[in-house]
């Protein structure tokens, strides 16, 4: 298994995007802690010039994606798409990916785990999340957006730490059932039963695609940098016999 970066996209043109953008910026922290080469494409940035760029200079193993979707595609700033149906797929390859966005596990994941993905994680339905109205500034505090994007952070999290993609989703899935049984309880208060149906929404609509074995070995920036050096001088080498050949051959003339 080769080694690769982590990339996650995170835009926040809206407030529903920007609970994510907040959340995943806690994944991002941890990656960093871990000492993992990781491309952050914040804001603006998520957008799929730059998504593609990114994909094919750093070649991730890791790619977690934060948006709106549906069954064709996830979308980043703006809600225009960076990753699509029968359109760019392709660029997934060998990847793992984790989508928290509507539907697209439903289309898209099952075909970029035919172009090559290794495993797709993400949700074949909504992903529906309730949030305090009165949290804003805070938005990764909210107590009651944590019970949905708590599993969510999860899941990446376990990846991270190099467990496989039917693992991580187990304890993704062991997450919300913590709050699902919890709130099912008759001391649960009013506000815990309401989000009952959409903790078992998500709970049930979330997949995993491709290879349940998939995992991801991470490499650290200090390694990247060390490679790119490497293959610059390979490839100044490479210049160098070729002017030395062309210089004698023109010699033997």
């Amino acid at each position: 298994m080769k080694k690769g970066s982590f990339l996650l996209t995170r835009p926040d043109h809206e407030p529903t995007v920007s609970y994510l953008f907040a959340w995943a910026e806690k994944v991002l922290k941890s990656s960093q802690k871990k000492n993992i080469f990781s491309i952050d494409l914040p804001g603006k940035e998520a957008n799929k010039n730059k998504f593609v760029s990114s994909i094919k200079k750093f070649k991730p193993a890791f790619i977690f994606l934060n948006g709106h979707g549906s069954q064709n595609s996830v979308t980043g700033f703006d809600n225009k798409p960076i990753l699509s149906f029968a359109d760019n797929e392709e660029i997934t390859r060998d990847a793992v990916i984790y989508a928290l966005s509507c539907q697209s596990a439903k289309r898209l994941g099952k075909s970029c785990v035919s172009d090559g993905a290794r495993s797709y994680l993400g949700y074949n339905d909504d992903f529906i999340f309730v949030f305090d109205e009165n949290s804003a500034g805070e938005l990764n505090k909210d107590q009651t957006a944590s019970y949905f994007l708590d599993p969510s952070n999860d899941l990446a999290e376990s990846l991270l730490q190099g467990k496989t993609s039917g693992t991580a989703i187990e304890i993704s899935q062991s997450a919300f059932e913590q709050s699902i049984i919890k709130f099912s309880l008759s001391d649960a208060t009013a506000e815990e039963r309401e989000l009952l149906p959409y903790l078992l929404w998500d709970w049930q609509h979330q997949v995993c695609l491709g290879d349940s074995r998939a995992k991801c070995e991470f490499i650290s920036e200090e390694e990247y940098n060390k490679q790119r050096v490497t293959k610059f001088y390979i490839l100044i080498s490479i210049i160098i016999l070729f002017i030395i050949i062309f210089i004698g051959f023109r010699f033997l003339r």
